[in-house]
């Protein structure tokens, strides 16, 4: 390159010169030319005017000698002619006398002549054939001088032969001069562009350091100025990604960043330990973790362009994981892998202990509310006693209502509950679960109120969505305090919402993000004495997750609450046949 812009450079330049020198030869020869030539027609002119005074005083019978002897005198020809165009004498520069009596060979509309016939001028002149000539008038006639060009020719042509050795000459000095300043430009150019190559292969310390004043040296000091400040950014960013990775190798989380070809871009060390090394960057992320439920989620990432989460069970052998995977920008993805084996065996234990507990209690609560029951039916026995009996007799029937939430609950956690989904219309369940609770309703003297109500097919367990719907409004009845209740379906996209809505005292916002945990108590002491066990609503949850839908509730106290779940609508005009299924419920 910094050939190229020499020889650009000093191409430009010497054109320049040959240009320039070109045209000043040019004008000065035309300027040389004209000088010469008005130099020698003013001496031919002064020569005419002398004729012609000795023309006019001359005997005309003179006139021949009078030409000869001025041809002679100024070795060129001179004519003299009558006004109406005849010669009177014409001699040339030899002395040969070219004709007299006759009429001219040159017409009278030559500009010298013009000049005098017409216009009336002191002199003429015109340049013809190679002579220039001048004419004066002399009384009756003209006198018309000429002489040849070749005395200006060979003036000019020496004149030329020392301006082109001149021009020449300034030549060469010029194209020195111009290659040493193309020289200097392309040296001081190059300095950029080995800056710009240094900048771009991360050296952000490059500096131009241009010490002159003029415009190479302000495109220099601004690069230099522009190289500090990408050098300042670079600094920051690379001090932020250094903190960043420091953070992301402290945790405890596998954090695995891909490309948008998902290939392995970065991992932190958690993941190079669990991975015992074989992660690397730049191998496609299937090369190394083979666990379809990941690859899933990572391309939900990339592709979907949304957050996905999963749990993955084969990404090493005995091990559960936590994945949660989130798009970048750029078309990247970054995913996050948390170790949760630990915290599913707990979960397992929990559930398995809670689940034989409750098995254990079953029989001895029923052989304790069997035989309460039994001494109660004698009718001997003193009141103090009968109150104690009943108060067992309450208590066995609460622990046994407990005892089988837990197992209905241990069970639909472990996976072990099982649905039986059929197309079902919504308004079918909604009235079967009113006509269940007929009794309570009429015990508690509260109405309830059909709303609206579709007759859209949904895909559900008719028994598990009848217990959703007994839970609630049961809890409405109970926990809800008002004198009225309100249930119904509407369609909304892709599913069916059904509700559930009372018009008590409500529940305080601080209540509604956990109600659905278990053992969870609003109102602790209302929950006791009505019975409730607190587990009821977290297995209308898992109930209501394990056929893919939602469960909520909104509340305003002193206007009640309304508890909402959607179930996905049934395949159109597709007959489903009933078949099992395991809840999974995690």
């Amino acid at each position: 390159m910094r050939q190229r812009v020499f020889f650009k450079l000093l191409a430009a330049m010497v054109l320049v010169v040959l240009v320039a020198a070109a045209m000043l030869d040019v004008s000065q020869q035309n300027i040389l030319e004209s000088l010469l030539q008005n130099q020698l027609a003013r001496s031919l002119a002064e020569s005419a005017q002398a004729l012609a005074q000795r023309v006019v005083i001359g005997n005309p019978t003179d006139l021949p000698t009078l030409a000869r002897e001025e041809a002679h005198a100024i070795d060129g020809r001179v004519t003299i002619l009558r006004k109406d165009g005849s010669v009177a004498a014409d001699v040339a520069a030899d002395g040969r006398d070219l004709g007299a009596n006759t009429v001219s060979q040159l017409p009278l509309n030559t500009p010298d002549i013009r000049a005098i016939l017409v216009q009336h001028h002191a002199s003429g002149k015109a340049i013809a054939h190679g002579d220039l000539y001048v004419a004066a008038p002399a009384g009756a006639y003209i006198v018309r001088i000429g002489s040849p060009l070749r005395d200006v020719d060979d003036t000019l042509h020496v004149v030329r032969r020392s301006l082109l050795w001149a021009t020449l000459l300034a030549l060469l000095l010029a194209i020195l001069v111009a290659a040493l300043l193309a020289h200097a430009v392309s040296r001081r150019l190059a300095r950029i562009v080995e800056f710009a190559h240094r900048l771009a292969g991360g050296d952000f310390g490059a500096r131009i350091d241009e010490t002159s004043e003029d415009e190479i040296a302000a495109v220099a000091d601004a690069l230099d100025a522009t190289a500090a400040r990408v050098e300042a950014v670079f600094r920051t960013l690379e001090d932020s990604r250094k903190e960043m990775e420091t953070v992301l190798d402290s945790m405890e989380e596998a954090v695995i960043a891909v490309d948008a070809q998902s290939r392995i871009h970065w991992t932190n060390r958690v993941m190079e330990r669990l991975m015992s090394g074989s992660v690397r960057p730049g191998i496609a992320l299937v090369q190394t973790v083979r666990d379809p439920d990941l690859l899933a989620c990572v391309e939900k990432a990339l592709h979907g362009r949304i957050a996905a989460h999963a749990r993955a069970g084969s990404v090493l052998p005995g091990r559960i994981f936590d994945v949660s995977a989130a798009p970048m920008v750029g078309g990247s993805a970054v995913v996050v892998l948390h170790d949760v084996t630990e915290i599913e065996r707990v979960e397992k234990t929990r559930r398995d202990f809670i689940a034989n507990v409750s098995h254990e209690l079953r029989t001895p609560l029923t052989s304790i509310a069997g035989y309460a029951e039994t001494m109660l039916d004698d009718d001997g026995m003193a009141p103090q006693a009968r109150d104690f009996l009943s108060i067992i007799c309450r208590n066995a029937a609460r622990m046994t209502r407990l005892t089988e939430d837990l197992l209905a609950l241990a069970r639909i956690e472990s996976g072990e509950y099982k649905l039986n989904r059929r197309p079902v219309e919504a308004d079918l369940l909604v009235n079967e679960a009113a006509a269940i609770l007929t009794g309570l309703l009429m015990d508690r003297n509260v109405v309830l109120e059909k709303g609206d109500s579709t007759r859209d097919r949904v895909l559900a367990d008719t028994d598990a969505i009848l217990q959703v719907l007994s839970n609630l409004l049961e809890n409405a009845v109970k926990y809800g305090g008002g004198e009225r209740i309100a249930i119904g379906s509407r369609p909304i996209a892709g599913a069916v919402e059904f509700y559930v809505q009372d018009f008590g005292a409500g529940i305080a916002s601080e209540h509604l993000s956990r109600i659905f945990e278990r053992f969870y108590r609003v109102d602790k002491a209302r929950s006791r004495e009505s019975g409730g066990t607190g587990l009821g609503l977290s297995i209308a949850k898992h109930i209501i997750l394990a056929h893919g839908g939602t469960i909520r509730a909104e509340s305003e106290l002193n206007r009640g609450s309304t508890f909402f779940f959607t179930l996905p609508l049934a395949p159109p005009g597709e007959q489903i046949e009933e078949h099992d299924e395991k809840v999974d419920a995690k």
